[in-house]
């Protein structure tokens, strides 16, 4: 059989002109054997008698018989191999649909580990920066009350930045703070 390049699918054009080419082979070579039973018939002397058309007649059904059995055998088995084809057809083809979605789901997943990952690292990133900012304004305050408790005197530019740190310790927690330093 001919096939295309369409995923190994057969073209029903060269199906039926295969099979026709087949059948009228097949009918000559029938018709030729009969033709060869005959003579080889006539030749033996089968046909010796008061009855050659009953034996011929006989000779004719016995072949024609048989070719009609072979025949049938034959076309039944070429349906039977065309419909393992096409199972078998079908089944790849529901392989591959399988294989296609597994490949697809297994893309999806992927890509969501990697979204998930980078998120992640964003997050951890943010609160890095976060900790860092908290870092530096404890550090600030603790700064400026070291100073404060070196001289064991505070002024009144003491007090106030030591009240501005103070502040900033109390706007550590709310969101608008960590707005302002994940921007």
């Amino acid at each position: 059989m001919d096939t295309n390049n369409n995923n190994g699918k057969v073209d029903d054009k060269s199906v039926n002109s295969n099979s026709k080419i087949s059948l009228a082979y097949g009918l000559a070579i029938i018709f030729m054997i009969f033709l060869a039973i005959i003579l080889s018939a006539s030749l033996m002397g089968v046909f010796n008698g008061f009855e050659p058309y009953q034996q011929l007649t006989a000779a004719m059904l016995s072949v024609a018989a048989t070719g009609v059995i072979t025949a049938m055998l034959l076309y039944f088995q070429r349906k039977q191999q065309e419909q393992l084809n096409k199972e078998q057809r079908e089944f790849q083809e529901k392989q591959e649909e399988k294989q296609n979605v597994f490949q697809v789901k297994l893309i999806q997943d992927q890509q969501k580990f990697e979204a998930d990952q980078k998120e992640k690292e964003k997050q951890r990133l943010h609160e890095t920066k976060i900790f860092e900012e908290k870092l530096r304004i404890y550090q600030d305050f603790l700064k400026k009350l070291c100073d404060v408790v070196k001289d064991m005197n505070i002024t009144e530019e003491e007090e106030i930045e030591l009240n501005i740190e103070f502040e900033n310790i109390k706007l550590e927690n709310q969101e608008e703070l960590n707005k302002k330093i994940s921007a």
